[in-house]
């Protein structure tokens, strides 16, 4: 792991709570339905990993929960409520939806020594692409340090995201 990395790490790990291990098989078995192990594409097209779960706006309260025992990740909410109408007749019923999601990097790799060897369906698939794309960006020098510093940074991540999309496709 670079040393930065290292840092952020153990800063995060510092002021962390323990979490009841009853409490977190519940919370493996609930990512076993509702988590997603994906990434997203940055500007410059480079891949970063993300975990998160999306529920609908009435289910919030369980997304915060969650948030409050993990001390990790951030919570968005997106849309709103409404029916849709097409020539003036209703089509369906649109509902707000809620992510919790965990994109930096030191949160994810807290999540990831959580959720280890938790996971029990086909997600363990998912997770261990993931995961694997996590460890890579751990031992990059971080922000204010160029490609040239892993010349095959960028073109590592990519992969392990594609194979991350394969896996999530099985």
């Amino acid at each position: 792991m670079h040393p930065n990395k290292l840092k952020q790490l153990n800063c995060l790990r510092e002021n962390r709570k323990p979490i009841d291990k009853d409490w977190l098989q519940w919370f493996a078995g609930f990512v076993d339905g509702e988590g997603s192990f994906t990434y997203t594409t940055r500007r410059g097209g480079q891949k970063r990993p993300v975990f998160a779960i999306g529920l609908n706006n009435k289910d919030v309260a369980i997304l915060h929960e969650i948030q409050r025992v993990l001390q990790l990740g951030k919570i968005y909410v997106h849309g709103k409520e409404r029916d849709v109408y097409r020539n003036g007749e209703k089509i369906y019923h649109a509902s707000a939806s809620t992510l919790f999601r965990i994109a930096k990097w030191a949160e994810m790799w807290v999540f990831a020594e959580l959720l280890a060897g938790l996971l029990k369906t086909s997600k363990e698939n998912s997770f261990s692409a993931w995961h694997d794309m996590v460890k890579l960006i751990a031992e990059h020098p971080g922000q204010g340090h160029h490609r040239d510093a892993m010349p095959d940074y960028s073109q590592r991540l990519a992969l392990l995201a594609d194979k991350l999309s394969i896996v999530n496709r099985t």
